[in-house]
């Protein structure tokens, strides 16, 4: 009986934490890069405009109207004019980009990386951001990646975080976060990435740590310590991951998955009585098939 009781917990806490995990997987797709088709409309506009120095708006009233021949040929004239203005640059090589020259793009980041180093930085970050907005993940990580690690923006660190995350590439976002972390310690957002990243990548104990640290700076916020707790039920720490759920649940009553997840960790303590009681919370809140089922139990 004792054996089979034991099993029966071993099941629950490694289904419970498999949930997790696939539930945050789910979260993890960032929503700061809101893709758009691959058009040059009104998106662009609202990219150039106002930025631009010097009558640059016949070439981009040519992109609009998918006029690329005559984008092409007045961007160049905008660059000869005026080598310094990374917006010149940038219009010629989005035509590129619309006619697919990609031969055209590497040959001028090449001489801009030799020639203007500031340039180069400034153009890299603007193509990435606009092959990213397109999801086109592959070309902004190429363009990312040509910036040398002390020149790059934090904001393109950032970027390349996200699009890691997108892909699936949990170690390189954490990466990234962790570069971030080295320039900002205290940033909550960056602490919280960081800590939802070390459980995808199932490091429980980093997870915790990046937590625990955001939930100095935000103790009244629920998110923190709902972290915590589920790294804590990775870890089979059923003691500190029921103090955090009823943390959690102390700031809002109205958060289904700690009720769940406080239930579980009580019937792994043959606690059936205050497991049926948080089931039965989480239940009156929202009907669903894992607080019925503890329930039953």
């Amino acid at each position: 009986m004792d054996s089979a009781l034991k099993f029966t917990k071993t099941i629950l806490l490694g289904g419970l934490c498999f949930f997790t995990l696939y539930t945050l997987s789910i979260l993890s797709v960032r929503a700061d890069i809101k893709p758009f088709e691959f058009q040059f409309t009104d998106s662009l506009d609202l990219q150039l405009s106002g930025q631009m120095s010097g009558d640059y708006r016949p070439a981009l009233d040519a992109l609009k109207r998918n006029d690329f021949r005559a984008a092409d040929e007045l961007s160049r004239g905008y660059v000869a004019n005026n080598p310094k203005d990374v917006y010149a640059h940038l219009l010629l090589v989005l035509t590129w980009i619309a006619l697919g020259d990609d031969n055209a793009i590497q040959v001028h980041f090449g001489e801009l990386k030799n020639l203007s180093p500031d340039i180069f930085v400034s153009l890299s970050s603007e193509i990435a951001k606009f092959y990213a907005r397109n999801k086109r993940y592959y070309q902004a990580l190429q363009r990312l990646n040509a910036i040398a690690s002390p020149a790059m923006p934090s904001d393109m660190i950032l970027l390349r975080g996200e699009i890691h995350e997108i892909q699936g590439n949990i170690s390189g976002a954490i990466t990234d976060y962790e570069s971030l972390l080295q320039q900002e310690p205290d940033s909550p957002g960056y602490l919280l990435a960081a800590s939802r990243l070390y459980l995808l990548d199932d490091q429980a104990q980093k997870s915790r740590e990046y937590s625990q640290r955001l939930a100095r700076f935000r103790p009244n916020v629920a998110l923190p310590h709902m972290l915590f707790g589920t790294a804590s039920m990775m870890m089979a720490d059923t003691a500190s991951a029921k103090t955090s759920f009823e943390k959690v649940l102390a700031l809002n009553s109205e958060i289904i998955d700690a009720w769940n997840r406080l239930g579980s960790l009580e019937l792994l303590d043959e606690n059936y009585q205050a497991a049926r009681s948080a089931y039965s919370k989480a239940n009156s809140i929202q009907g669903n098939d894992d607080a019925r089922h503890g329930m039953v139990i």
